[in-house]
């Protein structure tokens, strides 16, 4: 257990580092507000093909390990010429090809740590707050030290970490999960399968202010006038505070069932926005990054749960990797291009106000959903206890 940990600390530690701070790198290297917005949609544009792709190649080999390891040594080598360009059509080009391999890491790695937690009976959200921590003290140390030596080094941190990561992958071991084999028929009915389908579309609607914040956070404390240090504690508070959410989740779904604390989380992200929109200076941001906390750990165990209910074991990995495209693929392209053009060309105001008022509607059409499927339930209980009667 203490080398899934370990992974999932350095993994997210080394991922956070795109989320965080090449959007930062890029606007260093002359790129405008909505150009960077482009790149970063360019890698969830990929992201929505790329991470089903490795899904399922992952549950028909039956490894994850292996997929890993591929998936990071590519990346690592594609990250070189990605941060040396400077020409933005190249840019945009390496990072298509960059993220076609790095985007599907978050959902296989996610999947390992799922299946290792129900095989040794473990709580799933204990062992992934580690990535968490990981993200923290990441975004804490690198945004020191970019203030202190230049964030023209950005791609000499990251290039190292993700070449210690690969050492450490090899290290984990695989789970084994002995299912049925997956084929053509039912991977296509995954994705015919309209109670799916369905949730996917509520994830997007909250996961696309989500992504834009993802994007447009560094760039809006630059503007308040916060340094590079400013922009790793505010990521370092929001995911510190996710910990003991993380932790605690298996007890609250037990407690409350998944799909009313993913409809809760909705409307605390609709919230969470439009205070954003009214922040003037960057310790405010900072400080309403605590709902970080109360957001994302949330509708990330909420979803991932729910969705392993409703999916067969062997195409768990499709499953939680069509997830990932949907919340980090389809939303990031819309929440990172959109967002910065009304960035751009209105306010970081009036973005984050319309970020808020789609969780909102989000939020609400999770929960008519979540009404529907209470009376479905009570339906089916009424027309159980009747048959008995019989």
């Amino acid at each position: 257990m203490f080398v899934l940990t370990s992974f999932n600390f350095l993994f997210y530690a080394v991922y956070s580092i795109i989320i965080f701070f090449l959007p930062l790198y890029l606007r260093a290297k002359g790129l405008m507000t909505v150009e960077v917005g482009l790149v970063m949609a360019t890698g969830a544009l990929v992201s929505i093909f790329a991470q089903p792709f490795w899904g399922i190649i992952s549950d028909r080999k039956k490894t994850v390990k292996r997929i890993l390891l591929l998936i990071f040594f590519s990346a690592a080598i594609i990250s070189i010429p990605l941060f040396l360009a400077n020409n933005f059509l190249l840019i945009l080009i390496l990072m298509f090809i960059f993220m076609f391999f790095l985007s599907a890491a978050v959902p296989l790695t996610d999947s390992l740590t799922y299946r290792y937690a129900q095989i040794k009976r473990k709580n799933f959200g204990s062992i992934r707050s580690w990535g968490e921590i990981g993200v923290a003290v990441s975004a804490l140390c690198v945004g020191l030290l970019i203030e202190t030596i230049g964030i023209r080094y950005l791609g000499f941190i990251y290039v190292t970490l993700v070449f210690i990561l690969l050492g450490l992958t090899s290290l984990v071991s695989d789970v084994e999960n002995k299912v049925e084999p997956v084929t053509k028929e039912k991977v296509l009915h995954l994705f015919t399968n309209t109670k799916v389908i369905w949730f996917l579309f509520l994830v997007l609607l909250i996961a696309i202010p989500h992504r834009m914040n993802d994007s447009l956070l560094a760039i809006y404390l630059a503007d308040l006038g916060a340094k590079e240090s400013h922009i790793g504690r505010a990521w370092t508070v929001a995911t510190l505070c996710t910990v003991p959410v993380l932790t605690g989740m298996a007890y609250l779904i037990r407690r409350f069932n998944e799909f009313a604390l993913f409809v809760i989380a909705g409307f605390m992200y609709s919230l969470r926005w439009i205070l954003y929109s009214f922040a003037t200076e960057p310790i405010t941001l900072i400080i309403f990054q605590i709902m970080h906390s109360l957001t994302f750990p949330v509708v990330f165990v909420s979803a991932i749960t729910y969705l392993v209910r409703i999916i067969p074991d062997e195409l768990r990995a499709t499953g939680q990797t069509m997830f990932a495209a949907i919340f980090g693929g389809v939303a990031g392209i819309i929440g990172s291009s959109v967002g910065g053009w009304i960035y751009d060309f209105y306010s970081p105001q009036a973005a984050y106000y319309s970020g808020s008022m789609l969780a909102l509607i989000g939020a609400l059409a999770s929960f008519l959903t979540y009404l529907s499927l209470v009376k479905d339930r009570r339906s089916k209980v009424g027309k159980s206890r009747k048959h008995e009667v019989l």
